[in-house]
């Protein structure tokens, strides 16, 4: 018992040492320092550089773009003499040290599987922090489909403090601190400008509001692709669909194959193009192009049923004036439907 009482005595009276020598305000600075500053609101100004858009995917309405986010404020509890340069932290190093001190605790409200690079910390004399990282991820952003293939789309990307409310944090804008990589194009899709503004955000399961930094990545759709494997073959298709009017009225069944084999070729370029685009409750500028020619293709079938029942009926004269019309009848038809596209296109 007593060579027990001997061993804990020799066991604790180190660890007491050191607590009685240890500075007890060690922990008490380490919280204060983790702690906001105490002229509140902080202002920590934001600036965006997109440095690559990676994929754009409309199916599921999402885009994976890399970009540079700069950040920087006064903290003057960090203030220290000696120096004239700044203390600087990398990475792994620029990771640990915020932990031990206050900073903006970003969260990116619609992003996944965040992948951060290129982390930089500078802590100036005067208490100036500045944070810098590289930032790889993919992004969900609702996207308008109204005007396609003859679309621009905004693509979102906010950034919020998931801690701090709008009395601890306030995000502004740098002067000319948004800027792109002009050679981001992706795809059929041409990057247009990228813009940034500040917004309060309020939450309904939260007390009062977040200081929002959103960037909109405005991109406008190249229309080449569609007009040459899209339109421009539809177009022959419905032309091509008005040659039954060039063959004997009394080839029914010839005529009635020309227009079913037009329709089930629309049929098979618009299944080809919902497999690009999300499930919509809306209808695009494509649906009303196809319906032009779904459209086209009934008339041409129906003037040519007119034509046979009357040529059957012995009305020769009267089915001849109208295969006559019927052969340029489709092509009016799509002109003037074409330009109530137009107007179509301008009202939504």
């Amino acid at each position: 018992m007593r060579n027990l009482c001997s061993f804990l005595f020799i066991l604790l009276v180190p660890i007491l040492a050191y607590s009685a020598l240890s500075d007890p305000t060690e922990t008490e600075k380490k919280e204060e320092l983790e702690s906001p500053p105490e002229n509140l609101p902080v202002i920590v100004e934001s600036s965006f550089y997109l440095w690559n858009i990676n994929q754009i995917d409309e199916k599921n309405e999402t885009y994976s773009c890399e970009f540079y986010l700069m950040l920087s404020w006064n903290d003057p509890r960090l203030a220290f003499t000696g120096s004239n340069t700044p203390l600087i932290f990398g990475e792994d190093a620029a990771a640990e040290k915020l932990k031990d001190v206050w900073w903006p605790e970003l969260d990116f409200v619609n992003a996944s599987a965040i992948e951060q690079r290129n982390r930089t910390l500078f802590i100036y004399p005067n208490g100036k922090v500045e944070y810098s990282l590289k930032i790889l991820s993919t992004f969900y952003s609702p996207m308008d489909f109204r005007m396609f293939p003859f679309d621009t789309q905004r693509f979102k990307l906010d950034v919020e403090s998931f801690l701090w409310d709008s009395k601890t944090l306030q995000f502004v804008i740098k002067k000319e601190g948004v800027g792109f990589l002009p050679a981001s194009d992706v795809k059929n899709m041409h990057l247009v400008t990228v813009e940034a503004d500040v917004t309060e955000q309020q939450f309904p399961y939260m007390d009062g509001s977040y200081s929002n930094l959103g960037m909109t990545l405005i991109m406008k759709r190249r229309a080449g692709f569609f007009n040459f494997q899209i339109l421009l073959p539809l177009v022959v298709v419905l032309l091509l669909n008005c040659c039954m009017f060039y063959l004997d009225v009394d080839d029914l069944s010839t005529r009635l194959y020309l227009s079913q084999g037009s329709i089930l070729v629309f049929v098979a370029m618009k299944f080809m193009i919902n497999e690009s685009l999300p499930d919509i409750d809306y209808l695009t500028i494509v649906d009303y192009i196809f319906f032009i020619a779904y459209f086209c293709c009934c008339i041409a079938a129906m003037i040519s049923c007119l034509d046979y029942y009357l040529w059957k009926k012995r009305n020769a004269a009267v089915s001849k004036r109208i295969n006559k019309a019927g052969i340029i009848a489709p092509i009016v038809l799509f002109f003037f439907l074409y330009l109530a596209l137009l107007f179509v296109a301008k009202v939504i």
